[in-house]
């Protein structure tokens, strides 16, 4: 993956509005980010009330790391996950 793919610079949060949350700011990350909290934290100062984090984790990873680092994702950040 190292020679196709290239990590982000900046961490991107946008406004999002419909189904009630209008005005509220999404943080985006992916699967594998989920392990390092510096992304999440750098989303939630530039405004992020919500953080996404999309993956196809198997129940037995899911159930070992998935929902632990997702609640430990937004109890660092007071955000939801």
């Amino acid at each position: 993956e190292s020679a196709a793919y290239e990590p982000g610079t900046e961490a991107v949060v946008s406004e999002i509005s419909g189904a009630g949350i209008d005005g509220a700011r999404l943080g985006f990350a992916v699967c594998y980010d989920l392990r390092f909290p510096q992304l999440f934290r750098a989303e939630a100062l530039a405004g992020a009330d919500l953080l996404s984090v999309p993956a196809a984790f198997t129940r037995q990873t899911g159930e070992a790391h998935w929902h632990v680092l997702l609640r430990a994702r937004a109890i660092e950040n007071g955000a939801y996950v």
